[in-house]
């Protein structure tokens, strides 16, 4: 679909929900910049998220709880839900009582078995009854922060593959005279030594 199509079409869906929040600050300027945000988005994506979300917010909601809704909802809808780091945890002690580390892990998803890879099999497998707490707060911090790494890659392609073909040209040139210049202060710094 033309992504300028598209847009007006978001525009067009959200503009009837100004009406239910008097005193938004959002305005047509604003829905355009929401438009744009969201082109990723199918219009029944918007539109149920926005109807989930009129009950559970006072404010036109924002770009950010509207992808969350959608992406909530895509979830239940594919059944495709991560486990919750408490979930995680159990998953991991599970694999401990049932393959130590004799037998290969099963995980349910790769950011469980990215959590497990970086808090250790032998570390898990060997954990004292004393050391649980403090491992199962170490853990819940590897996967939550997994968990939002890919969450931050998933969304970084996204809005990258939103960009124009300029606006990536310009990136990647930027980044290539960033290098250009940091590799030229090195140089400077190891001459001066």
């Amino acid at each position: 679909m033309n992504s300028k199509l598209h847009q007006a079409e978001i525009i067009k869906l959200l503009t009837p929900y100004l009406s239910l929040f008097p005193h938004s600050k959002v305005d047509s300027l604003g829905l355009v910049i929401y438009a744009k945000s969201l082109t990723e988005l199918s219009l029944a994506q918007i539109e149920v998220a926005m109807l989930k979300l009129i009950r559970k917010v006072d404010f036109f909601p924002t770009v950010h709880q509207i992808f969350e809704e959608a992406k909530n909802i895509d979830e239940l809808v594919n059944e495709k839900n991560l486990p919750t780091a408490e979930e995680a945890w159990g998953e991991a002690m599970e694999q401990v009582r049932k393959n130590h580390i004799y037998k290969e892990w099963q995980y349910s998803c790769d950011e469980v078995k990215e959590a497990v890879k970086l808090f250790g099999i032998t570390e898990l497998c060997s954990l004292k009854s004393e050391e649980v707490g403090i491992a199962r707060a170490q853990f819940t911090k590897f996967y939550n922060s997994v968990v939002k790494r890919n969450e931050d890659k998933i969304l970084n392609g996204q809005i990258l593959a939103s960009l124009p073909e300029k606006t990536l040209k310009d990136l990647k040139e930027r980044k290539q005279s960033s290098l250009i210049q940091v590799k030229d202060i090195l140089k400077s710094l190891k001459n001066k030594k």
